[in-house]
């Protein structure tokens, strides 16, 4: 009884403060979470989005949001091409997660304009997008510098991490949010009201910018030299030369507070494991240097091949991962993303979207530049220039590294977007139809995710279950979850368990799912492969497995190369075989090359293991380089053993 009397007054306390009980605590999750990588922050982004805008839309009168229009069209213009994108998706397996999350930052974008169209509600909400972004911003850098000493991770990576897997730290993520949160940190510590106070927030600056180079991010560092530029220019253009004066005891005391940061994390971190050399990172000699830089270039070369194949609706959101392969140049040299924003758009969602983005980002942007270039007066307030240059170093770096997928970054880069797109004079609206255009886009989202919901609590459950070597209870799971829309790699992982469980009729129904949605998987054709060769159809087999050889299953999975020369074998077919001789022993010397130099860590995968198979293979296949075959086997079992000792003998994490 007593919460049904509390209930009613803790909802009319949201209703009345959205942006202290919904909008900080989301931030702060998002921030603070493994950086919002989570499908979980995605969906309680949707959820806070959609009460946001409803709370806002039943505003009246004098407190009526009413954004500029234009930005509200192209906002609801990409949302609606994006779900266009979605489904004629070539990848449907992937990519609602993509899909809600944007249409939730759009919505979030109109409604931090609507907001930001009454002066003093902008203010109030740009100074609590302040405090709250670099508090947290802050208390990620303390949270990081732990991680940073005590785990073997050699680059500072603050909350973007995920503690159960080895592999997952982001640092690229995390320095763009550090890009995003050091000029706002600036600004609140310029509107410190006594020195005390100023001293304090310009050290919390200063750790701010030592995390971010302890990330030892070129992009973000090349990035946050443009914003320092910026800044800069806005400094003297708004105040003139004298100004740069006061500036310099600030800067450095931020300075020397970020130089002691990265030094003293450095020195503490030595007492535990090695630090990388800040010389070989900077100048790319380190271990990833070059194939960093020419990686990238083939990412952007191969997204813009691709995106003219399809160029209305793209391949569908998340499609990169699965469709790039076919075009790689190197053993495991493929990718989420093609590390360009526009590139990832246009690929994956047609050019109508990238369109349609740059234009968001012209609206947005457009307003703090013509204020600084022609000094139009009410427009070019602090806040406008401190979010002019977060957002604009974020999106630089989103150029070479995209990390926009993570919402800790992406929801309040959104936000400020919409607070500077209101500073402009665009005509507002007028029109109630489209008022409603926001809290319409985040409800339909919120459906959507609820519906979607219970499928993937049940797929989690499933993919707990099989990790645990629990079969039988995992396939009950996915058996509950068959009829999800978002399946991932559900029906993949039920191919598999029918497969270990000899029902190969029940496997071949669940890959011919996998496939139904998503034909570009090389995985799921690998799977059909083994499944069709166990039930004797070897030209199916055959054929399955030459399909994922021709979507790059082999560059990145050598056991794919087996497989298809024992069924080509098995089939009698030398001639086959005899004709892509040059191409298979080729494959094979480039994954021994690739194993001999650890790229990409591929000594420490599966791929070390099944080059003894493939060598197995292509002995029999060609007798006459058998021996060749032989040295190239044993020199990758030698360098196997010798890095996964290496690994071995690494110091364990003292906090997981």
């Amino acid at each position: 009884m007593l919460y049904l009397m509390i209930l009613p007054v803790l909802l009319r306390r949201i209703v009345d403060e959205p942006i202290r009980f919904i909008l900080v605590p989301l931030l702060v999750f998002s921030i603070l979470w493994k950086g919002g990588k989570g499908l979980e922050t995605t969906w309680l982004m949707v959820l806070g989005v959609c009460a946001l805008a409803v709370v806002q839309w039943r505003d009246r009168g004098e407190q009526a949001a009413r954004p500029p229009a234009l930005l509200v069209l192209c906002a609801a213009a990409f949302v609606a091409w994006t779900v266009l994108a979605y489904l004629f998706s070539r990848t449907a397996t992937y990519g609602l997660d993509e899909v809600l999350r944007d249409a939730a930052l759009a919505a979030a974008l109109l409604w931090s304009a609507g907001i930001s169209t009454d002066r003093e509600r902008r203010a109030a909400l740009g100074g609590v997008l302040i405090r709250v972004i670099v508090a947290a911003t802050f208390a990620a850098s303390v949270i990081g510098l732990a991680v940073y000493v005590l785990q073997p991770v050699d680059r500072f990576v603050g909350t973007f991490f995920d503690f159960r897997f080895h592999t997952d730290y982001w640092p690229n993520a995390w320095a763009d949010l550090v890009l995003l949160a050091w000029p706002l940190a600036a600004l609140h510590a310029a509107r410190a009201i006594d020195a005390r106070q100023r001293r304090i927030r310009l050290v919390i600056l200063g750790v701010i910018l030592g995390a971010l180079l302890v990330s030892l991010s070129r992009g973000a560092f090349v990035a946050a030299l443009g914003q320092i530029a910026l800044a800069g220019c806005i400094v003297v253009r708004r105040r003139g030369l004298r100004s740069l004066r006061t500036a310099l005891v600030p800067t450095l005391l931020t300075a020397t507070v970020a130089a002691a940061f990265f030094i003293n994390a450095n020195a503490l971190r030595s007492v535990l494991y090695s630090v990388q050399d800040v010389g070989d990172r900077i100048t790319f000699t380190s271990a990833d240097g070059a194939t960093s830089i020419a990686e990238r270039q083939q990412f952007w070369r191969q997204a813009w091949t691709l995106a003219l194949k399809h160029p209305v609706t793209g391949w569908g959101p998340y499609s990169f991962r699965f469709v790039q392969p076919r075009l790689q140049e190197g053993i495991l040299a493929t990718s989420d993303h093609p590390h360009n924003v526009i590139l990832k758009l246009a690929m994956e969602r047609g050019m109508p979207a990238a369109l349609l983005f740059l234009v968001l980002l012209v609206l947005a942007l457009f307003p703090p530049l013509r204020a600084l270039l022609h000094d139009v007066p009410g427009s070019g307030d602090s806040l406008s220039f401190a979010a002019l240059i977060a957002c604009a170093g974020v999106l630089a770096h989103s150029l070479i590294d995209y990390n926009l997928q993570f919402v800790g970054v992406a929801f309040p880069l959104w936000l400020l977007l919409g607070v500077l797109a209101a500073g402009g004079g665009m005509s507002r609206l007028h029109f109630p139809a489209l008022r409603r255009c926001a809290p319409v886009i985040a409800t339909a989202a919120l459906i959507i995710a609820c519906v979607e919901a219970p499928f993937l609590i049940l797929s989690s459950l499933g993919r707990h279950a099989e990790a645990r070597g629990d079969d039988r209870a995992a396939m009950q799971w996915y058996a509950l979850a068959r009829r999800e829309r978002f399946s991932r790699d559900l029906h993949v992982s039920r191919a598999q368990l029918y497969l270990r469980q000899g029902r190969l009729g029940e496997a071949a129904s669940a890959i011919a799912d996998a496939l139904e949605r998503n034909p570009e998987d090389y995985r799921a054709w690998k799977i059909s492969a083994i499944i069709e060769r166990r039930r004797g159809a070897l030209e199916d087999a055959q054929a399955a497995q030459e399909r994922a050889l021709a979507l790059g299953g082999a560059t990145n999975d050598i056991s794919v190369l087996a497989g298809f020369v024992r069924i080509t074998l098995e089939r009698g077919e030398r001639d086959v075989l005899a004709q892509r001789r040059a191409e298979f022993l080729g494959i094979a010397r480039t994954f021994a090359e690739a194993i001999d130099r650890n790229a990409h860590f591929i000594a420490l995968g599966p791929n070390a293991e099944a080059f003894a198979d493939v060598v197995d293979a292509l002995g029999q296949a060609y007798p006459e380089d058998e021996a060749q075959l032989q040295v190239l086997a044993a020199r990758v079992d030698r360098k196997k053993r010798e890095e996964r000792m290496r690994y071995e003998a690494r110091p364990p994490g003292w906090l997981w």
